[in-house]
């Protein structure tokens, strides 16, 4: 399945710049499409296209990661 994971570099940052209202990025959370689109603002470098088979996932307080067994060079990347 196709996600868009968030860049580390942009872990705790505002979803929305212009209103603080404690909604913030997470490094490494993953996003559908949907998701994605449902985002008030969407800065382009702040994800990365990655497909990673569904099963390979899980939540942890409401945010979707890729489970920490999964090896790195078993996800492709889209650049």
């Amino acid at each position: 399945m196709i996600y868009y994971r968030v860049r580390e570099q942009y872990d705790q940052f505002p979803k929305n710049p212009k209103v603080r209202d404690g909604n913030i990025l997470v490094g490494g959370e993953l996003y559908t499409e949907k998701e994605l689109n449902k985002l008030p603002y969407i800065y382009a470098d702040a994800f990365e296209k990655v497909e990673i088979p569904k099963k390979d996932t899980y939540f942890f307080f409401g945010a979707r990661f890729v489970r920490p067994y999964q090896r790195q060079k078993d996800i492709k990347e889209f650049l």
